[in-house]
């Protein structure tokens, strides 16, 4: 993901490659205040339990496994296979960063009712070749890393373009399982978090400064930990979703369709079984 400075607030879209979302920049904006930029300031309301943007679409969401127009399985984790263990690698990572990635990982279980469970920091960088496998109780690695050693942060556009990837987040899955009903159904067995540790973003889960860099560390954990889920960037534009492609000063708080998505990739939906 991308974050914007408040004269130049940077655009992004996804891409998917080998079953894995990444949040990769396509273009800038104009130069406008990020406070004014069409963003719509309002109170949070209650939904569910969870605190949420109000006036968010619920519409406004999509599916890292299902492209446009399609009625493909939508890919999520097995929540009759246990817990899903997730460890941090520090080595470049900010000071302070184990506390906004617990609040982000808890977020998104009370969302979903998936077990995440930190099992402890890691050496593997995801987006680096000759990785060793994840441990056997690791299933989510999220990392911070140099833009110019990991092919996942590696900008594809021009020098001078003013783009810069902060951030990708993404899962793997694999077919041959059905739901409860009996459907063909896609498991995500494998997922990412890897973000830039040359973007120096606010810590917590504010609205962030006015100045400088937008958005917070705790935002961009939130939206790449959702891809990791199986979420995509939705197609409705609401920049008050956390899964909307814009990172922006705002509170961090899951908009209407970032829950709709996140209740249909939860463990509400029930186990995954073998096909056959």
């Amino acid at each position: 993901m991308d974050t914007p400075m408040r004269r130049r607030p940077f655009v992004i879209a996804a891409a998917l490659a080998l079953g894995a979302q990444l949040c990769l920049p396509v273009t800038t904006t104009a130069a406008v205040p990020a406070v004014t930029g069409g963003i719509t300031w309002a109170a949070p309301v209650q939904a569910g339990g969870l605190v949420m943007a109000s006036r968010s679409n619920p519409r406004a969401h999509a599916f890292a496994s299902r492209p446009a127009g399609s009625s493909a399985p939508i890919a999520r984790w097995n929540p009759c296979s246990g817990a899903i263990g997730h460890r941090v690698n520090l080595t470049h990572a900010p000071r302070g960063v184990l506390r906004d990635v617990g609040r982000a990982a808890a977020r998104i279980r009370a969302a979903t009712g998936l077990r995440l469970v930190y099992q402890g920091t890691t050496r593997i960088t995801p987006g680096r070749s000759w990785q060793p496998a994840f441990p056997a109780d690791t299933r989510v690695v999220i990392a911070w890393d140099l833009p110019s050693r990991n092919h996942l942060l590696g900008s594809a556009f021009p020098s001078g373009s003013g783009i810069t990837t902060v951030g990708a987040g993404g899962s793997l899955w694999s077919p041959g399982h059905r739901d409860r009903a009996g459907r063909p159904a896609l498991e995500i067995t494998q997922g990412f978090v890897i973000l830039s540790s040359t973007a120096r973003l606010a810590a917590g889960f504010g609205r962030g400064p006015a100045y400088g860099l937008q958005g917070t560390r705790g935002q961009l954990l939130m939206h790449e930990l959702g891809h990791a889920v199986g979420l995509d960037h939705p197609r409705v534009a609401d920049r008050t979703e956390i899964m909307s492609p814009v990172l922006s000063r705002k509170l961090a708080r899951w908009g209407a369709g970032d829950l709709v998505a996140l209740r249909r990739v939860g463990a509400s939906n029930g186990c995954l079984y073998p096909a056959g």
